[in-house]
């Protein structure tokens, strides 16, 4: 099953008419577009040794607003033929396909099941309230 489907492209380029069969693009080229992103997302998921097919809801929105910005930006690219309009939907697509290849893009698991590791806490200890622990020569601390 894709990350995304044609309403939720419809829903990021209103300008484009995609339910019309005659119009350029229509549905049936969006979901080919939907079908070339999803393989390229789960390819670059597979590659960095994620599981393609998170249960996290977090990386599952991730996951799909990546596959709707790309097939969104070639949606417009056929639109609109010549234009640029479609460049920035595109950036941000490569951007996020980066940050699932360099493991930053929300909760991923890796293939064997292991969880991504959690951000680090802000909680801080003042280095003045510490207090050394005392050894002494010949003693064993266990």
């Amino acid at each position: 099953m894709a990350y995304c489907i044609v309403s939720d492209v419809q829903a990021q380029i209103p300008k484009v008419d995609l339910s019309a069969s005659t119009s350029k693009p229509n549905a049936t080229d969006v979901g080919g577009y939907i079908a070339f992103c999803d393989a390229q997302i789960r390819g670059v998921l597979l590659k960095a040794g994620y599981d393609p097919d998170p249960v996290d809801v977090h990386a599952l929105d991730y996951l799909k607003m990546t596959c709707v910005l790309g097939a969104s930006s070639l949606a417009e690219r056929a639109a609109f033929p010549g234009k640029d309009v479609w460049k920035e939907l595109w950036d941000m697509y490569q951007d996020n396909l980066k940050s699932i290849a360099d493991g930053s893009a929300p909760g991923l698991t890796s293939a064997t099941g292991a969880a991504q590791a959690l951000p680090e806490s802000l909680y801080t200890v003042d280095p003045s309230a510490v207090v050394d622990p005392h050894f002494e020569i010949g003693s064993v601390q266990w």
